[in-house]
C-alpha cells in the first residue's frame, strides 16, 4: 500500500525532509521515497496507547529536480506489538522540506 504525492519545484535543490507523524497502537511502519530513491530507514509509528502523540522525524536529504517530484510513502508492515487488523494506517500531520 502506498501514498504518492507530487510537488512541482522551480529549480534543482537539496532539501532536508522532516515530518510530523501521529502515533498509536494501530499505526504502521513507513518507508519514504523521493523520485524513486529511498530516503532513510523505515519509521515505526507504533505507540502503546491509541493516540500516543506526535513524532517529529528528520527522514534525510532529498534531491529535488526542476519540475515534477514524486514522493512515495510506502506502508512496510506493523510493529509486532501493534493491534492486529486487516489494514495498515498512518497519519501524516505535515511534511516539511528545508533547503540545505
Amino acid at each position: 500500500m502506498n501514498l504518492i504525492l507530487m510537488l512541482k519545484y522551480p529549480k534543482p535543490v537539496i532539501t532536508s525532509l522532516k515530518l510530523e507523524l501521529s502515533n498509536g497502537f494501530t499505526c504502521s511502519k513507513l518507508q519514504f521515497f523521493a523520485n524513486g530513491n529511498k530516503i532513510g530507514e523505515p519509521v515505526d509509528c507504533y505507540a502503546e496507547k491509541d493516540k500516543g502523540g506526535l513524532q517529529k522525524v528528520t527522514v534525510g536529504n532529498v534531491n529535488l529536480k526542476e519540475g515534477d517530484n514524486l514522493f512515495n510513502i510506502e506502508f512496510t508492515g506493523t510493529n509486532p506489538k501493534a493491534y492486529k487488523q486487516k489494514y495498515m494506517e498512518a497519519a501524516v500531520d505535515y511534511i516539511k522540506l528545508t533547503p540545505r
